[in-house]
């Protein structure tokens, strides 16, 4: 009888930890995949904002701008529309709270958001200048 109480006792002492670490994991994932979406969704709102205001700095100061300064600045515009729609997919993607992914594929893509957003925002900026520039002539 005593050898039966230490086995089952043994058993819980190894399965309990085990299973308090299964949670703790779900829950970072869990965790994980909400700061990506928050970047996620951060990028793909300066994207899209800064995207319209570079619109309506090419259709308001167009006959202002050098002509190779255009042309860089209309090119720009479908690829922020590209980068805007990647991040769409990207978001739809990652909105799947039972997708199983791993850790490591949550932390890898929440490395390449910081990358994106970043990118996303030093835009933001450059496009920002460039329509005070423009409004201080």
């Amino acid at each position: 009888m005593a050898l039966a109480i230490s086995a089952i006792a043994l058993f819980i002492s190894i399965v309990v930890p085990l299973i308090q670490w299964r949670i703790s994991l779900k829950r970072t994932i869990t965790n994980k995949r909400t700061l990506l979406l928050q970047q996620i969704l951060t990028a793909k709102s300066v994207t899209f904002i800064s995207m319209y205001e570079l619109i309506d700095l090419l259709r308001r100061h167009k006959g202002q701008m050098d002509p190779e300064q255009l042309t860089t600045l209309e090119a720009l515009v479908p690829r922020m529309r590209l980068d805007h729609d990647g991040l769409e997919k990207l978001h739809d993607d990652w909105s799947d709270f039972d997708g199983g992914e791993s850790i490591a594929e949550v932390e890898k893509s929440i490395a390449y958001m910081d990358a994106a957003g970043s990118d996303a925002l030093d835009t933001a900026k450059l496009i920002e200048n460039g329509r005070k520039s423009y409004e201080d002539c």
